[in-house]
């Protein structure tokens, strides 16, 4: 019985005594294995807006990348989307972020941090809105309100949006 579990690693018994590891302790390896799931896993978001979707452009300096970590039904997620040097259009209305799974029924809806950097006018902070059962988080600026391709500021090149929260979905 060598070799170790699938996700995570975990070495089964090996040496002289290995055949004699009763089949129940190779089980909780591999229960606990799949428990705890995967390492961080890449994911890419996608950023719309309710009236006209944006374009992140292409060029110098785009960035379109998300990090996901799920165990069991507990989901972190981190992320960052710039608008880069050419073809980036700001779209119009208020601005969604994909979910890389849907937030769980009756779960709460404040689901973390985020920061909009304004390439020539600075930093703003708020929280990410988690809508249920949706695929897509909005974002509130402190101080602005709805994040949208206006506000805090209009969104053009080299301008961020980057986010860290946590939820729950209901697989």
């Amino acid at each position: 019985m060598a070799g170790s579990t699938l996700n995570l690693g975990l070495p089964y018994p090996s040496g002289p005594d290995a055949n004699d590891v009763p089949y129940w302790m190779q089980a909780q390896a591999e229960a606990l294995d799949t428990l705890l799931g995967a390492a961080w896993q890449s994911y890419t978001p996608v950023l719309t807006a309710t009236t006209t979707d944006p374009s992140l452009g292409s060029g110098t300096n785009y960035v379109q990348v998300g990090r996901v970590l799920k165990v069991g039904r507990h989901v972190q997620y981190r992320g960052s989307l710039r608008f880069g040097a050419s073809g980036a259009v700001g779209g119009a209305g208020t601005y969604r972020v994909s979910l890389p799974y849907p937030p769980r029924l009756g779960s709460i809806l404040l689901g973390g941090v985020g920061a909009v950097v304004d390439n020539s006018a600075g930093d703003y902070y708020g929280c990410a809105w988690l809508l249920q059962n949706v695929e897509y988080m909005e974002g509130r600026v402190f101080g602005s309100g709805t994040l949208t391709a206006t506000s805090p500021f209009t969104f053009t090149t080299n301008d961020w949006l980057n986010w860290n929260i946590t939820y729950e979905t209901d697989s």
